[in-house]
């Protein structure tokens, strides 16, 4: 999968820049009204490769299927590749893809990831970007919690755009609403819906000095 990935230029050029500004650019229109199924989670643990050529093919459930693979089996050796995956995944669409991806240039420091070490203001305002792709669907999407969550925390401290109690007030507000009442769901591939419940909670009470 290493070699698929590293070979494709869409993949490169979506992790060399700030996915947010092509999103969607790659979707497909055979996924994105059901003409073709994009893979199950359980087809992706049982064939990787099938999972990644649809995530090639425009599907936005299969990009993020395939990089949450690479994360969970080779996390320490591919972690590039994860990212790549998810950088691709957010212009196909896919707003948990573009999720991750600011999540790991906000939260984890990667050498090889050259757009996290290039220009501090360019990646703060990415990261918004993506977080607010995220957070733009309702409240029955997986993402909206954490990138609700995640837009809160960049608008309550003024990165990559302007600081404003208010507007990260009701953003807290929405990352809750989509994740306190989701996180029992335990058929749902995202079990990171109680840490985002929290988080929000936390930080919202941090404001009105609770």
């Amino acid at each position: 999968m290493k070699t698929a990935i590293d070979a494709d230029d869409r993949f490169n050029a979506a992790f060399r820049s700030c996915p947010a500004e092509q999103f969607g650019e790659n979707s497909s229109f055979f996924y994105r009204w059901a003409i073709f199924t994009a893979p199950s989670w359980a087809t992706c643990l049982d064939n990787p490769m099938a999972c990644l050529n649809a995530c090639k093919s425009g599907s936005e459930r299969a990009c993020f299927r395939a990089a949450r693979w690479v994360e969970r089996f080779f996390k320490e050796t591919h972690n590039v590749e994860a990212r790549k995956i998810y950088a691709f995944g957010c212009t196909v669409g896919s707003r948990g893809s573009c999720l991750n991806r600011g999540g790991g240039l906000r939260n984890s420091y990667l050498e090889e990831d050259t757009f996290q070490n290039d220009d501090e203001d360019q990646r703060a305002a990415c990261e918004y970007s993506l977080f607010k792709h995220a957070c733009s669907k309702d409240g029955k999407a997986a993402s909206t919690g954490w990138g609700c969550a995640m837009l809160g925390q960049a608008t309550e401290l003024g990165q990559g755009t302007e600081f404003d109690l208010v507007e990260a007030e009701r953003l807290y507000r929405k990352g809750m609403a989509a994740s306190c009442v989701r996180q029992q769901d335990e058929t749902s591939e995202d079990r990171t819906l109680k840490p985002a419940c929290a988080f929000a909670e936390r930080r919202l009470k941090f404001i009105r000095g609770q």
